[in-house]
């Protein structure tokens, strides 16, 4: 089931999506929609994205354009909507009340030049070919994944969840928790599983757990401020705000694991910070510094089972107003595992990484391309397109 987060990168993603069964869909009468339809959101950041998967619903803060056959290719329609003629029609006609909101009528309404069936074929090729290239960063995503949980031996290891469970009062009153989810054996299972194998260390004892420091944003600022909800991606730096050079940044260094540290959805969310310039965090951003451990071995430690598991146990607060403060971090454990397999994950997300990068500089030139036709000509869009 698309919802409007899923519509980024001009597409479809399929991270961090809801799965129905094709029973619900039927009982609750729910519309079903193919690859090459066009995915509106309807609310909040108000954007377009085709289609990729075979057989999707959505939710009711989607809207889905399905194409007459043979009239427009929805690749390139796509490309054009996420243009800034295609977008200035959209803002044009976006209603603020307590959001942005745009209605089904005004996506009925929308238009789209009309180019040649080759021009149109040279963006949708473009659009494939980024394609590929996500596909790859995100095999090698799950590649790193599959290689971390080896080098831990986790492959099959799995939580221990008995119905009951009992631990002493001092137990309880010692780590000042009173709630029966700290203390679930699935905590010391997992401890035992990783302590019969290697070494482990608290992050306190590996480096200095701090986090960052909220200042007033500036639109003019030079200096990009990366928020907790921007732990999702790192890789646009457009997306994020700006502060005074002369506010009381905290600076993050190249090689820093910022891990989000409040908000449902967002709680949890663990990167690398390794790009270069000056960036700052805010107070909502756990940074670990350190320099004993690979940071990208343990940006994918703590994203893995093992860490998300030590996540989950520090995380305070109720639905909304969940916490995790770097006191606790700093009591998560880590393994010590060999530097030639924290080598090899830091190999794995690079690549990653620049096959993420490329297929965003395709679509990037995609759009272009578009907006190169329309104020001036195909034949001048089709060179940029193919870099001439």
């Amino acid at each position: 089931m698309l919802r409007p987060f899923n519509l980024r990168g001009l597409r479809s993603d399929a991270a961090e999506i809801v799965y129905l069964s094709p029973g619900f869909i039927a009982q609750q009468g729910l519309k079903t929609f193919k690859r090459g339809d066009i995915a509106f959101a309807r609310v909040g950041d108000v954007g377009c994205g085709v289609v990729i998967q075979a057989e999707v619903t959505i939710s009711p803060n989607v809207i889905v354009a399905s194409l007459k056959q043979g009239a427009v290719d929805p690749f390139f329609a796509t490309v054009f909507f996420n243009t800034r003629f295609g977008r200035l029609q959209m803002e044009g006609a976006i209603k603020v009340v307590a959001q942005p909101t745009i209605s089904t009528e005004i996506i009925k309404e929308l238009r789209l030049p009309v180019f040649s069936e080759d021009f149109q074929k040279s963006v949708k090729q473009a659009f494939l070919k980024s394609e590929q290239l996500q596909d790859e960063a995100n095999r090698l995503a799950t590649q790193s994944e599959q290689t971390l949980l080896h080098a831990l031996n986790l492959d099959s290891w799995q939580p221990p969840e008995p119905l009951t469970y009992t631990r002493r009062a001092s137990d309880a009153f010692a780590a000042k928790r009173l709630d029966a989810e700290y203390f679930q054996p699935k905590y010391q299972s997992l401890r035992d599983s990783l302590s019969a194998k290697f070494e482990l260390q608290t992050l306190e004892q590996i480096g200095k757990i701090t986090k960052g420091i909220t200042i007033p944003y500036s639109e003019d600022g030079p200096v990009p401020i990366i928020r907790s909800g921007d732990l999702k991606d790192l890789e646009d730096d457009g997306k994020f705000l700006r502060a005074a050079s002369d506010s009381p940044i905290f600076k993050l260094h190249r090689g820093d694991v910022l891990i989000s540290s409040i908000g449902f959805g967002s709680i949890g969310k663990v990167q690398v910070f390794d790009k270069p310039g000056t960036f700052g965090t805010v107070s909502e951003v756990t940074v670990i510094r350190q320099n004993r451990l690979n940071p990208y071995y343990l940006h994918f430690y703590l994203r893995s089972i093992a860490g998300q598991l030590q996540i989950e146990r520090f995380i305070t607060g109720a639905t909304g107003q969940l916490h995790l403060y770097p006191k606790d971090v700093g009591k998560f454990f880590v393994p010590l595992i060999p530097e030639a397999d924290q080598a090899k994950l830091e190999e794995l997300a690079k690549t990653a990484k620049a096959a993420r990068a490329k297929a965003k500089k395709l679509l990037e030139r995609a759009k272009r391309a578009v907006e190169v036709a329309i104020e001036s000509s195909e034949s001048v869009a089709l060179s940029y397109l193919n870099g001439d």
